[in-house]
């Protein structure tokens, strides 16, 4: 017995195996699948993506302003009565607060220097010195350095809306282009059966023509409802083609290449009628807060504030006070060897402030510029929502109309199929009762294509609609 089940079982393995790829293939392909190769691989997002990393690596260029920076400086009478020589090395190190600065370093000078240079003398042993620059009025609050490294931060904080603002878009075009390719294909299931029941009854009337019970008019009659309904069947066919290409842009394979769908994976069962679960207000007051768009112009707001700190500043005048002590070392004149501490101000008065006041008025008018954008962002977001939630409800009714008038058209074709078969009524009369169910079966598919699509596009509308993203979304207004 066991010696038989081990003949027979790689039998059973190939003929499972062969199964497999076939129960794969009737898959039904969910729109949730398009998305999620949406985000894995199309070209559009993976800018976006790429755009937030370079956002990351310019905040990382700015903050090189603060790194400390080492300068070594010779300078050497090469000929002349002079001999001196003066080696000098420091390392700066930027601050934040104040535009403050703070520094170390050696200097070494050898030989002979005129008395005009004399500053260049050190003892034998080198001198050793520190200190620090602070700005007191100019540069205090804000900087050129400081200002590029807020504004980088502020463009990093904004790439994750931006990445959002894309995902929604992107997922309404997606959504459009699946919901069009799944009712493309109900449609064609439609019209399948229409051309099948006038194929079944060409056999039957062309028997019953050889047989003498029928007319061969009707028979011409029913071949040119076949070949209509043929027609209208390869005009589907066609649209439902066009709507494959059209989403093979939205859907890709695991190599990330479009992959166009299988021709029988489209939805056979329609999901739920969608209506709007809260209520209109509720969706706008989503929307002002989970738009992107908006988040994003808060940023740019940010950025204008920002400038117009540093433009403020740069008007009032330059007073900065740098403070060093020094120490020679080693053997030389005496007066170099007590510890030295000397202290500079250095001030800077524009006189005529053009450049200043004009850089200033333009940013000023950047920000009332930006303000009214906003404003009408604010209302064209809330006219979305609007236009959105309307098609939506309207839809839901309008399905629910177009399957009463289903019904009724089946009973009415229901009942014209009994009085022809007992000869009471004509093939015209039948053609026509098949083809008003059909049309009322293709008004509910065009209700539900319109009410799929528009309840994606209140997701988006109301920003409610996110995929996951590997960084946080800060949106303070």
């Amino acid at each position: 017995m066991i010696s038989v089940l081990l003949k027979i079982l790689p039998l059973c393995l190939y003929l499972l195996a062969g199964t497999l790829p076939l129960l794969a293939s009737e898959q039904e392909l969910e729109l949730q699948e398009v998305l999620d190769s949406l985000f894995e691989h199309h070209p559009l997002y993976q800018v976006k993506l790429t755009e937030a990393k370079m956002a990351d690596a310019y905040v990382l260029e700015k903050e090189g302003g603060f790194d400390p920076e080492l300068v070594s400086k010779n300078s050497t009478y090469a000929e002349g009565y002079y001999t001196g020589s003066v080696t000098d090395t420091k390392i700066r190190q930027p601050l934040g607060p104040l535009g403050a600065e703070i520094y170390g370093g050696y200097r070494l000078g050898e030989g002979t220097f005129p008395v005009y240079e004399d500053e260049y003398v050190t003892q034998d042993g080198g001198e050793l010195l520190g200190g620090f620059k602070i700005s007191l009025l100019r540069g205090r609050s804000i900087d050129a350095r400081r200002q590029e490294l807020a504004v980088a931060e502020l463009l990093q904080d904004a790439a994750a809306p931006e990445i959002v603002k894309q995902q929604q878009y992107m997922m309404q075009q997606a959504a459009r282009a699946y919901w069009k390719w799944v009712i493309a294909g109900q449609k064609l299931l439609v019209y399948e059966d229409l051309l099948d029941l006038s194929e079944k009854r060409q056999g039957v009337m062309k028997r019953q023509v050889e047989a003498g019970d029928l007319a061969a008019v009707e028979l011409r009659d029913n071949e040119r409802a076949l070949m209509r309904r043929k027609a209208l069947l390869q005009q589907q066919q066609a649209e439902f083609d066009v709507a494959s290409y059209e989403l093979s842009l939205f859907y890709y394979d695991q190599d990330g290449e479009p992959k166009e769908p299988q021709k029988t994976h489209f939805l056979k069962d329609l999901p739920e009628v969608k209506v709007p679960r809260v209520s209109r207000k509720e969706y706008k007051d989503r929307a002002l807060h989970g738009r992107p768009e908006l988040c994003i112009l808060n940023y740019h707001k940010k950025k204008l504030e920002a400038e117009i700190a540093l433009a403020e500043n740069q008007i009032l005048p330059v007073l900065d006070l740098n403070s060093t002590l020094s120490q020679d070392y080693g053997r030389g004149t005496a007066s170099r060897d007590e510890t030295e501490w000397k202290v500079m101000m250095e001030v800077k008065v524009p006189l005529r402030l053009r450049e200043q006041r004009g850089a200033l008025t333009q940013i000023e008018l950047k920000k009332k510029r930006l303000k009214d954008q906003r404003r009408f962002l604010k209302q064209r977001i809330q006219t979305d929502v609007d236009k959105a939630y309307a098609r939506l409800l309207r839809s839901s009714h309008r399905i629910e109309a177009s399957r009463q008038e289903v019904q009724a058209a089946r009973d009415v074709e229901s009942a014209e199929h009994v009085k022809f078969d007992s000869g009471d009524s004509n093939l015209l009369f039948l053609a026509l009762r098949e083809s008003n169910r059909g049309q009322a079966q293709v008004e509910v598919l065009e209700g539900m294509l319109e009410n799929n699509i528009a309840y994606n596009d209140l997701l988006v509308a109301s920003g409610s609609f996110k995929h996951t993203l590997d960084r946080d979304v800060k949106c303070n207004g």
